[in-house]
């Protein structure tokens, strides 16, 4: 048996008793690894109010200053827009980016349960627009927002 084969071998050996260890001890459990449910909805709807009434069961969102949302102030390329948003806000379940003139204004969601609540992505803009941070928090939803200029689209337009 040659070093490379050898090597290869105590790989798939080792990875395997660990696999065996974890699901024998409970540990590895499909349901635990498994994704949240997609809101194929929401990511469908053509209005804010309607992403906001499917997400979260209401269209009122609360102004807040503890949402903290980066984003650039002009995106040379509408294609490749980076966002982050975090907060300081208590029991946060969620966090959801639209763009006001997308033709689907929901761009992103993420569930957090018991995360710190950050979120980090490249969106899409297909013109200037208003760019908003959702975040649900104790039963409430709360907003950030800002315009983001585009010099090309990202939709090829």
């Amino acid at each position: 048996m040659t070093t490379s084969n050898r090597r290869v071998f105590l790989q798939r050996a080792v990875a395997s008793g660990t696999l065996a260890i974890l699901g024998g001890g409970g540990l590895l459990r499909p349901g635990l690894s498994s994704a949240a449910e997609w809101p194929r909805h929401a990511f469908d709807a053509n209005t804010i109010e309607q992403v906001l009434q499917t997400l979260y069961g209401t269209n009122v969102a609360t102004d807040s200053t503890a949402i903290r949302l980066k984003a650039p102030r002009q995106a040379e390329n509408g294609a490749l827009v980076p966002i982050e948003v975090s907060t300081t806000l208590p029991s946060v379940t969620s966090i959801a980016i639209v763009v006001d003139k997308n033709p689907r204004p929901l761009v992103g969601v993420m569930a957090f349960n018991g995360a710190e609540p950050f979120l980090s992505l490249n969106i899409r803009m297909g013109e200037t627009s208003n760019v908003r941070a959702l975040v649900y928090s104790q039963d409430r939803l709360y907003a950030r927002q800002q315009v983001i200029r585009v010099t090309v689209s990202g939709y090829g337009g």
